[in-house]
């Protein structure tokens, strides 16, 4: 066998071994959130007790980040293990700092144009896991009910996409709130501005894909489509509802996602064009990311409502909590209701309403679960030096970390690596992305 059919056999191995996947329950993923959520309260309550660790870069990537790869790689199908791993390291800060005293806040209100801690660690926690999926997702050592499904369920993967968009929404209020006062050609230069830059990723990483022969998986997004396509139509899209209310906004894409799920439900031959169609025209050939743009939207409109709820004039950490719990709790009950009574199952190929409620509860239930460690506990500092880091560029962290899995699939035969390969290249994929968030010296802004 000749090299150029070697190389054609692994790109076979690795698109299949990225098909025709389930998901998991979302029991799995609430354990490895939980288990993120306890790695980070740990560091926080070790750093209060002893605050000279605050600049150590080691315990915070020990507990912050080699907590989050664990619980998807050697823990991945145990992630308790991880949680156990948290609650014991605040139990050792515990027991042998007796006689210290944590560093105690009093609730107050962040300054003017600095964004909560609570939003910190939220998006800083899931930039990092989805930069490790990406990754890991091509080795053995990540759970196969993690990766991104087929068609039909949810897993950690799907809910990371989705959450990526919501987080979006809840950083694009501020913004919303800044240009209150600009004429409309001014925001819709600001917002084509852009989406352009997210326009050029999106074309290279597609000239880059079909240069390279890299593997590629059709029913994700479609033959020409990307992430990063999607991502850049957002800020046209929201140009259409500008002269609308936040609330109205919202309303008009939940409408738009119930006529699209309608039409999903009770006309079966636009379904089956979904599932089954040949590839023959740009529509066909990339109909996954054309038609999942509205269920992405409404997820983004909410995000936009979450952002108001962190960017309004309330900033009483108790206030905030209260209607935290209030939101996540309805949204969690109406996405309990729709995967109960509705006869289509979740799906992120297509973005369905069920999708889009699971992630919009999901990112409420961590939004809240962050904010009760974050904000409401006596405890100071809150955030890591890494998280800020990762926070502050997020965009930059993204894109370094799709161009170092292309790196990395081209040097290794990651299918064949050994966990404890795996595990070295992962750990020093980690080093280097919590190095260079440290260090970047310029920040991409879309």
């Amino acid at each position: 066998m000749n090299a150029e059919n070697v190389i054609n056999e692994l790109k076979r191995r690795k698109e299949e071994f990225v098909t025709g996947h389930s998901g998991s329950s979302i029991g799995d993923i609430r354990d490895v959130a939980l288990a993120n959520i306890l790695s980070n309260a740990a560091w926080i309550y070790i750093v209060s007790r002893y605050p000279s660790y605050k600049e150590s870069f080691w315990l915070d990537f020990l507990l912050n980040w080699v907590g989050l790869l664990c619980s998807v790689t050697v823990f991945g199908k145990s992630p308790y293990l991880t949680c156990i791993l948290g609650v014991s390291a605040i139990v050792f800060a515990r027991t042998f700092s007796k006689g210290s005293k944590s560093i105690l806040i009093k609730n107050t209100k962040p300054k003017n144009g600095k964004q909560s801690a609570t939003l910190t660690v939220y998006r800083s926690s899931m930039l990092i896991m989805t930069s490790f999926a990406i990754l890991a997702v091509d080795f053995p050592i990540f759970p196969r009910k993690y990766a991104k499904v087929e068609t039909w369920g949810i897993s950690l993967m799907d809910l990371g996409v989705g959450s990526f968009v919501f987080s979006n929404g809840i950083v694009s209020y501020r913004r919303l709130q800044s240009s209150t006062q600009l004429s409309k050609w001014t925001k819709i230069q600001q917002s084509l501005r852009s989406s352009m830059v997210l326009v050029a990723l999106g074309f290279i990483r597609l000239f880059s894909v079909k240069a390279t022969n890299y593997q590629e998986h059709a029913t994700e997004y479609g033959v020409h489509w990307n992430f990063f396509f999607t991502l850049s139509l957002l800020p046209i899209a929201m140009i259409i509802l500008d002269s609308f209310t936040l609330r109205l906004r919202f309303i008009f894409g939940l409408t738009a996602a119930v006529i699209y799920e309608l039409h999903l439900v009770y006309h079966p031959s636009f379904l089956h064009f979904l599932l089954n169609a040949e590839r023959v025209d740009f529509i066909s050939a990339n109909r996954e990311g054309i038609f999942s743009f509205v269920g992405y939207c409404i997820i983004y409109l909410a995000g936009q409502q979450a952002g108001g709820m962190f960017f309004s004039a309330v900033r009483n950490p108790m206030q905030l909590l209260w209607k935290l719990i209030m939101s996540t709790f309805f949204s969690v009950l109406i996405s309990q209701s729709i995967l109960s009574l509705h006869t289509l199952p979740i799906s992120r190929r297509f973005a369905t309403i069920g999708y889009s409620s699971i992630v919009i509860s999901s990112n409420l239930v961590l939004l809240t679960s962050y904010h009760i460690i974050v904000e409401c506990l006596p405890s100071k500092p809150r955030v890591s030096k890494t998280y800020e880091a990762v926070n502050n560029n997020g965009m930059m962290m993204f894109l370094v970390s799709n161009v170092l899995t292309g790196m990395v699939n081209f040097t290794f035969n990651t299918l064949d690596s050994s966990p404890l390969k795996a595990m070295a290249i992962l750990m020093v994929y980690a080093i280097v992305l919590a190095e260079f968030s440290l260090k970047v010296p310029f920040k991409l802004k879309f």
